[in-house]
């Protein structure tokens, strides 16, 4: 996946008197994939390769701001490693952001890209909402994201290490941008597609994802100011109940899996939000899944 990353990177039509560079962080014990970043880079579109060797999605980010600052760069974008740019993505993007107001946040669009093995249906559990252009939004994710590097630097924002494992702290750290008076929009224009690995593709991951999820979105909901976590528990916990019973009652039916399944993934998701509330957290990036 990450070869057909930087092979799309090599493809990136670049803005004119706009220079760029390709930051990538192994985040492993050791050093594997050195060789295939440095030897990627052109004089156009130059790699460069760092190693994180303390585990956790959180600390890669970290040292990708690191990387973005020794640069001296002026913006920082952060995507995934098994994603796909399109060859417009930087034009369409940097032309968009230079259009807002000075320490605007934009938001890309990511389009899922199923193996052809998986069954079609699964398509609507992994798209995530495409935006229209110019939406504000309350918060965003690090798979298709481009921002001033004065956003984070200005206001002292990083990225949670507390809990490396657990996942959620993208959106956690934007919400917190948000809140500073940090605008934040989509682009539908700047698009990136998803890779998706065949052994995601199944009820059982699906079933964590939107758990770990749910967990998220329950711990900032209890930081609310009003927040009370014993009654968002509850609220959830109920909720939880409902969708059981819609997809037990559906599955007794013999109605369409694909249609009755949502409702087990909606199950997942409020269970994880009442939990999160209390502070519940799982180590949901312990293994590496793709090749």
């Amino acid at each position: 996946m990450l070869s057909r990353f930087i092979e799309s990177y090599l493809q990136l039509k670049l803005p004119a008197g706009l220079s760029i560079s390709l930051e990538v962080v192994e985040n492993d014990q050791q050093q594997h994939m050195q060789g295939l970043v440095t030897s990627a880079g052109t004089t156009s579109h130059p790699a460069y390769y760092h190693h994180q060797p303390k585990l956790g999605i959180p600390c890669a980010r970290n040292t990708s701001i690191h990387a973005a600052l020794s640069r001296q760069a002026s913006h920082i974008a952060f995507v995934d490693d098994d994603e796909r740019f399109d060859p417009d993505w930087l034009v369409n993007i940097w032309a968009y952001l230079n259009s807002q107001p000075e320490e605007t946040v934009v938001h890309g669009a990511v389009y899922s890209v199923l193996p052809p093995s998986a069954p079609t249906y699964y398509e609507a559990f992994f798209q995530r909402q495409i935006e229209p252009t110019d939406t504000a939004l309350d918060f965003c994710r690090t798979n298709n994201v481009i921002l001033p590097l004065t956003v984070l630097t200005r206001h002292g924002l990083w990225f949670d290490e507390s809990k490396p494992l657990a996942g959620g702290t993208d959106s956690k750290l934007f919400r917190a941008a948000h809140a500073l008076g940090v605008p934040i929009k989509s682009c539908a224009e700047a698009v990136i597609y998803e890779d998706i690995p065949l052994e995601r593709a199944n009820v059982r991951w699906l079933s964590h994802r939107n758990f770990r999820i749910g967990l998220t979105m329950g711990e900032q909901a209890s930081q609310g100011a009003d927040a009370n976590q014993v009654t968002h528990f509850l609220r959830q916990s109920g909720k939880a109940t409902s969708c059981l019973t819609k997809y037990l009652a559906r599955t007794l039916l013999l109605q369409r899996k694909e249609k009755n399944i949502r409702y087990w993934f909606k199950a997942c998701k409020t269970i994880g939000c009442g939990l999160g509330s209390l502070g519940v957290k799982v180590d949901a990036y312990k293994n590496v899944q793709g090749h």
